[in-house]
C-alpha cells in the first residue's frame, strides 16, 4: 500500500490468484501485511483489534462484498529485512563492478525496495538492460 492510503496495511497478497483453487469458487484467498518499520507497534495488538483496523484498510482500498474469514494471524516480527544507511552506496558499488560484465544483470528484493512491486521493477529493468546492450 502506499503510504498516506492505509494507517495498518502494508500490504495484500491475493494468493488464490497467485496459485489459483486455493479458495472455493466466488471466494478469494488473501493474505495482509500489517507492522513492519511503518508500523511496528501494531504487533503488540490483540489478533481482534489487529485484523480490524486491516480490514478497514483493505475495505478502504477494494471494497470488501460479504464478511471476511478469518483463517489465522501469523506474527514474525523482523519479517521483512530493512536496508540501513550505507545501503544504496553498496548497491551502486555492486552495480559499478558488474558494469564488468555486461551479459549479467542482478535484480531483487535486496537491490531495489522490499515491497513486491520494487522487485518486480527490479527484474524488469535489468531485463531491459541485457536486451539494450544486445541491440546493434
Amino acid at each position: 500500500m502506499p503510504r498516506g492510503e492505509a494507517d495498518a496495511l502494508l500490504g495484500c497478497l491475493l494468493m488464490s490468484e497467485l496459485f489459483p483453487g486455493r479458495a472455493p469458487e466466488g471466494r478469494a484467498l488473501l493474505t495482509l501485511l500489517a507492522g513492519g518499520a511503518r508500523r511496528p507497534d501494531l504487533l503488540a495488538l490483540p489478533d481482534d483489534q489487529l485484523t480490524a483496523a486491516l480490514l478497514r484498510d483493505l475495505d478502504g482500498a477494494l471494497g470488501l462484498r460479504g464478511e471476511p474469514t478469518l483463517l489465522g494471524v501469523a506474527r514474525w516480527p523482523r519479517a521483512v529485512p530493512q536496508p540501513g544507511r550505507v545501503h544504496p552506496r553498496t548497491i551502486a558499488e555492486v552495480r559499478a563492478r558488474l558494469a564488468r560484465f555486461p551479459r549479467l544483470a542482478l535484480a531483487g528484493a535486496c537491490f531495489d525496495g522490499v515491497a513486491f512491486g520494487d522487485a518486480l521493477a527490479s527484474g524488469a529493468a535489468a531485463a531491459a538492460n541485457l536486451l539494450a546492450e544486445e541491440t546493434p
